[in-house]
Formats: structure tokens, C-alpha cells, sequence
């Protein structure tokens, strides 16, 4: 009897650990998706720039666009879209640094009521906030900040069972093969980035999905919608020469 009580309160604690630390990761992978977005201060309607990383109230700025890039470890990397550059924690400041591995450029971001809070995590006690017009890390405890999607497609998604779709720039396929000469192919073309495979099966070059496409109306580096996200033209395939504005998607499926 005793035994079988032992039994009973130890499936109860792992079952209760288990729940729990499913929670936890989901919340971590939810808290916001990767994408494009813009951010601004709750107590500023400017938007955040990458330019000195200052605050603008200049609309439509290419330079107010970010990628948040969800690294499915619980910390985002946070890189604008006109500059490619990643914004980074350094001795207290904020900063636009190239991507290199560096803690200093991972984030938390977390949700705050219907606001987010940018955490350093380099150094935890620090979180995103403002200065003025410009754009900081301390450890103000109420630095919220809203980040707002600038993705607007909302038609079909590209999938394996999917096959093809009519996304946001034409015609979308897939395709799934070795792409380290294709990788090469784009650094060959002054093209920067790091290949990746995301968890929906894209593969990546730095905040981009791989697409192939008519490299003579979309050159090698070009940025563009997919019903995935942006995408970053890489490669072409027979299949331009009798549609110019299909992509063919590099996944793994």
C-alpha cells in the first residue's frame, strides 16, 4: 500500500513538472513570432530607427523596419531591415553592430499587459527604453515598448501538402536540395548572411527564406514577400522561363 502511495505522489509531481516546463517552453516560442515589424514607445508614437538608434516620427521610413528573429531558445535577435545590422547591448548603450554570435545581441522580449519589455541578455538588468529621442538600455522597470507587425499578407501559406499557392509576389513552389553551393554562390555576389533551417522546415540565409527566381527582373540579394515571409532571392530554376514572377521556395519537405 505503502508503495503504491509512493507511486501515485511521484506521478503526480513529474506529471506536474512536465505540464509545467510544456508551458514554459510555449510561452517562450509565442511570446512574439518571427517577422517584420515596427516599434515605438508607449509614451512616443515615434518609431524606433536604425540610425543612431533614435526615434523618428518620419512615416513609412525603410529604416524604421525591423526583422525579430525567433532563435527558439528563448532570445531574438533584432535586425533592421535597411541596414542589416543587429541591435546590440554594449556598456550600457544600444548600438547597431554586423551579426556575429555575440550574446550582446540577444534579447528577451516579453509580453507586458497589451505592451512588450526588451530585456539585454548579455546583462538582464537591463531593458530597452528612452532618452529623450534616443533609444537606450537601464534598469527602468516600466520600459514597454509596442512592436507591430508590418506583414500584411493574410492568403494562403505555402506547404508540403499545399503543393503551390498565389503568394504576395506570384506563383510559390518548393523545392528541397543541398544548398551550400547555392550559399556560396550568394556570398560570391556580395550577398551576407548565415544559413539556418527554421522550425517550419524554411531554410534561412541570415532573416530571409531562400527562394529561387528570374534573376533578370529579381537579381541576386533582392528582398521580397513570401507567403513564409520575406525572402531573399538566391537561386533560379528552369521554371522562370515560363513564369517570371514564380518563386520556388527552398524548404526541407
Amino acid at each position: 500500500m505503502r508503495t503504491k502511495y509512493i507511486r501515485m505522489i511521484t506521478w503526480f509531481v513529474l506529471s506536474f513538472i512536465c505540464c509545467f516546463s510544456q508551458v514554459s517552453v510555449v510561452s517562450a516560442k509565442d511570446t512574439l513570432p518571427s517577422g517584420s515589424y515596427q516599434i515605438s514607445h508607449i509614451s512616443n508614437t515615434a518609431l524606433m530607427m536604425n540610425q543612431n538608434v533614435q526615434l523618428s516620427t518620419v512615416a513609412n521610413d525603410s529604416t524604421q523596419k525591423w526583422d525579430i528573429i525567433n532563435q527558439d531558445d528563448g532570445t531574438f535577435l533584432i535586425k533592421n531591415q535597411a541596414s542589416q545590422q543587429v541591435l546590440t547591448y554594449s556598456k550600457k548603450q544600444v548600438q547597431m553592430e554586423d551579426e556575429n554570435d555575440s550574446k550582446k545581441q540577444e534579447w528577451l522580449i516579453e509580453k507586458v499587459g497589451d505592451h512588450y519589455q526588451v530585456t539585454s541578455q548579455a546583462n538582464k538588468k537591463y531593458t530597452l527604453s528612452v532618452n529623450g529621442q534616443t533609444v537606450c538600455a537601464t534598469k527602468a522597470e516600466n520600459a514597454e515598448w509596442n512592436i507591430e507587425s508590418t506583414s500584411t499578407w493574410t492568403g494562403p501559406v505555402l506547404s508540403a501538402s499545399a503543393g503551390s499557392i498565389e503568394g504576395p509576389s506570384g506563383k510559390e513552389t518548393y523545392y528541397n536540395l543541398d544548398m551550400s553551393s547555392v550559399v556560396s554562390n550568394l556570398k560570391a555576389h556580395g550577398v551576407q548572411g548565415d544559413y539556418w533551417e527554421r522550425a517550419d522546415g524554411a531554410k534561412m540565409y541570415g532573416a530571409y527564406v531562400m527562394v529561387a527566381a528570374n534573376l533578370s527582373i529579381r537579381p541576386y540579394g533582392t528582398i521580397l514577400p513570401t507567403s513564409l515571409g520575406m525572402g531573399i532571392v538566391c537561386d533560379t530554376g528552369s521554371f522562370a522561363q515560363s513564369n517570371a514572377t514564380q518563386l520556388d521556395v527552398a524548404t526541407d519537405w
